[in-house]
């Protein structure tokens, strides 16, 4: 079930949210020209039930660091932030609601700021 819901996790991350509307051009391909990396926030609500389930914000954040650093992206900590222009950060809130049948409903947003 851990693994289940993890994979679910990821895959809303990082396959879905690219076929919801998004532009590709080469104006929009330039958005992130300069970028000189992001600092990660991950919140899971209702993380106590989730944690119990095997998703945890720790495994989160991590694993989006780690595809952030693949694809040649630094990630930044907080003090490093602070001091780049524009305080850049990647904040992903996972929304987790278990039913008394064990039944799972999901919510992930992604922001870039």
């Amino acid at each position: 079930m851990r693994t289940v819901l993890a994979l679910l996790t990821l895959l809303a991350a990082t396959v879905v949210s690219p076929l919801v509307g998004q532009e590709d051009s080469p104006t929009s391909r330039q958005t992130l020209a300069g970028l000189k990396g992001v600092y990660v926030q991950a919140y899971v609500t209702d993380s106590d039930q989730a944690g119990r389930d095997g998703l945890y914000k720790v495994q989160v954040q991590t694993d989006m660091e780690l595809k952030l650093r693949q694809v040649g992206i630094p990630v930044l900590s907080p003090e490093e932030a602070a001091s780049t222009t524009g305080q850049p950060s990647l904040v992903a809130n996972i929304l987790v609601v278990r039913n008394s049948s064990g039944l799972y409903a999901s919510s992930v947003s992604v922001e870039l700021f």
